[in-house]
């Protein structure tokens, strides 16, 4: 049962970071165009957060889901030596593991193939995005302290 448990909130987890990382990323792109003098109306900017979290969602899952894994294993290390600090353990675990994740792909593709994450600013959106996921697997979880 706990490892149903640790899957059912580790999807969960996925699924609030990619939701919270897609829609950062897309509106600091569409926040770029505005500065540009591009009118972007509300329903422009729904419709567009729309598509890109079903456009994304087959790669970026998938890694956000990699990061998470092992992000979420380490942690669950770590917090045996800090138990009365595993929520703020594994909200940081999020965290770094999606900086992680796009710090490498950029390594390795010599670009930041996440255009919302460009910028210093837009790569600690996706941190943020990351420590939800890891905070939302605490919460599932039912992880104390």
């Amino acid at each position: 049962m706990a490892y149903v448990k640790a899957a059912l909130a580790l999807i969960v987890a996925v699924g609030v970071a990619y939701i919270a990382a897609v829609t950062f990323s897309t509106h600091s792109v569409l926040q770029r165009l505005v500065a540009l003098g591009v009118e972007i109306p509300i329903n422009v900017r729904i419709e567009t957060t729309i598509q890109d979290w079903m456009g994304m969602a087959p790669l970026y899952l998938l890694i956000i889901a990699v990061g998470f894994f092992i992000a979420f294993v380490v942690a669950g290390l770590l917090s045996r030596f800090f138990p009365s600090q595993r929520t703020i353990v594994f909200t940081v675990a999020g965290f770094v593991a999606i900086v992680t994740a796009i710090l490498i792909m950029n390594a390795a593709l010599g670009v930041t193939g996440l255009a919302g994450a460009r910028s210093t600013l837009g790569l600690l959106s996706q941190g943020l995005a990351g420590a939800l996921g890891g905070y939302a697997f605490t919460r599932v979880k039912r992880i104390e302290a």
